[in-house]
């Protein structure tokens, strides 16, 4: 039985996402490539065993701040679980991802989060596109002060 799923690389035209990140990345923006194996997410620089894929993701950094990065991302390929892999790679996973290593969660959800879809129409031929705006939760943990920053903006109202 053939799926939507099953077109989802030739169907969809732009796919982002936004996601926070633990730790302060050190690059503004780069490219991490690797071949992933998904039935254990396998990540690795050359191919192995069991048919993996290649996997490229871009990554802007958008804030830093707090011990976390707010990132967007872009996938060359959309190979499951990509994301999460390559930032695991990259020695900053996602938050609130225990999968990946990550159980640190600060925003009582998972801090991926799908935010442009682009695609053309099978009638109609339209290219449509749809947004959304990002999680205010993801903007909050990077704007808290930290309880460094209060005692200095207490310390200065006196």
């Amino acid at each position: 039985r053939t799926t939507i799923l099953d077109y989802w690389d030739e169907i969809i035209q732009e796919q982002r996402f936004i996601g926070v990140l633990s730790g302060e990345m050190e690059n503004d923006k780069g490219v991490i490539s690797s071949w992933l194996q998904n039935e254990k997410v396998v990540i690795s620089l050359t191919p192995g065993p069991g048919n993996p894929d290649k996997a490229t993701t871009y990554y802007q950094v958008i804030k830093r701040r707090n011990g976390y990065t707010l990132v967007e991302f872009d996938r060359k390929n959309g190979r499951k679980n990509q994301i999460r892999a390559h930032m695991v790679d990259l020695k900053h996973p996602i938050l609130g991802d225990p999968k990946y290593s990550n159980a640190e969660n600060p925003l009582n959800r998972y801090g991926l989060h799908a935010f442009k879809l682009s695609f053309y129409h099978p009638v109609t031929g339209d290219k449509l596109t749809y947004e959304t705006p990002y999680p205010s939760s993801f903007k909050g943990v990077l704007i808290k002060q930290s309880n460094k920053d209060a005692e200095l903006s207490d310390a200065e109202t006196i």
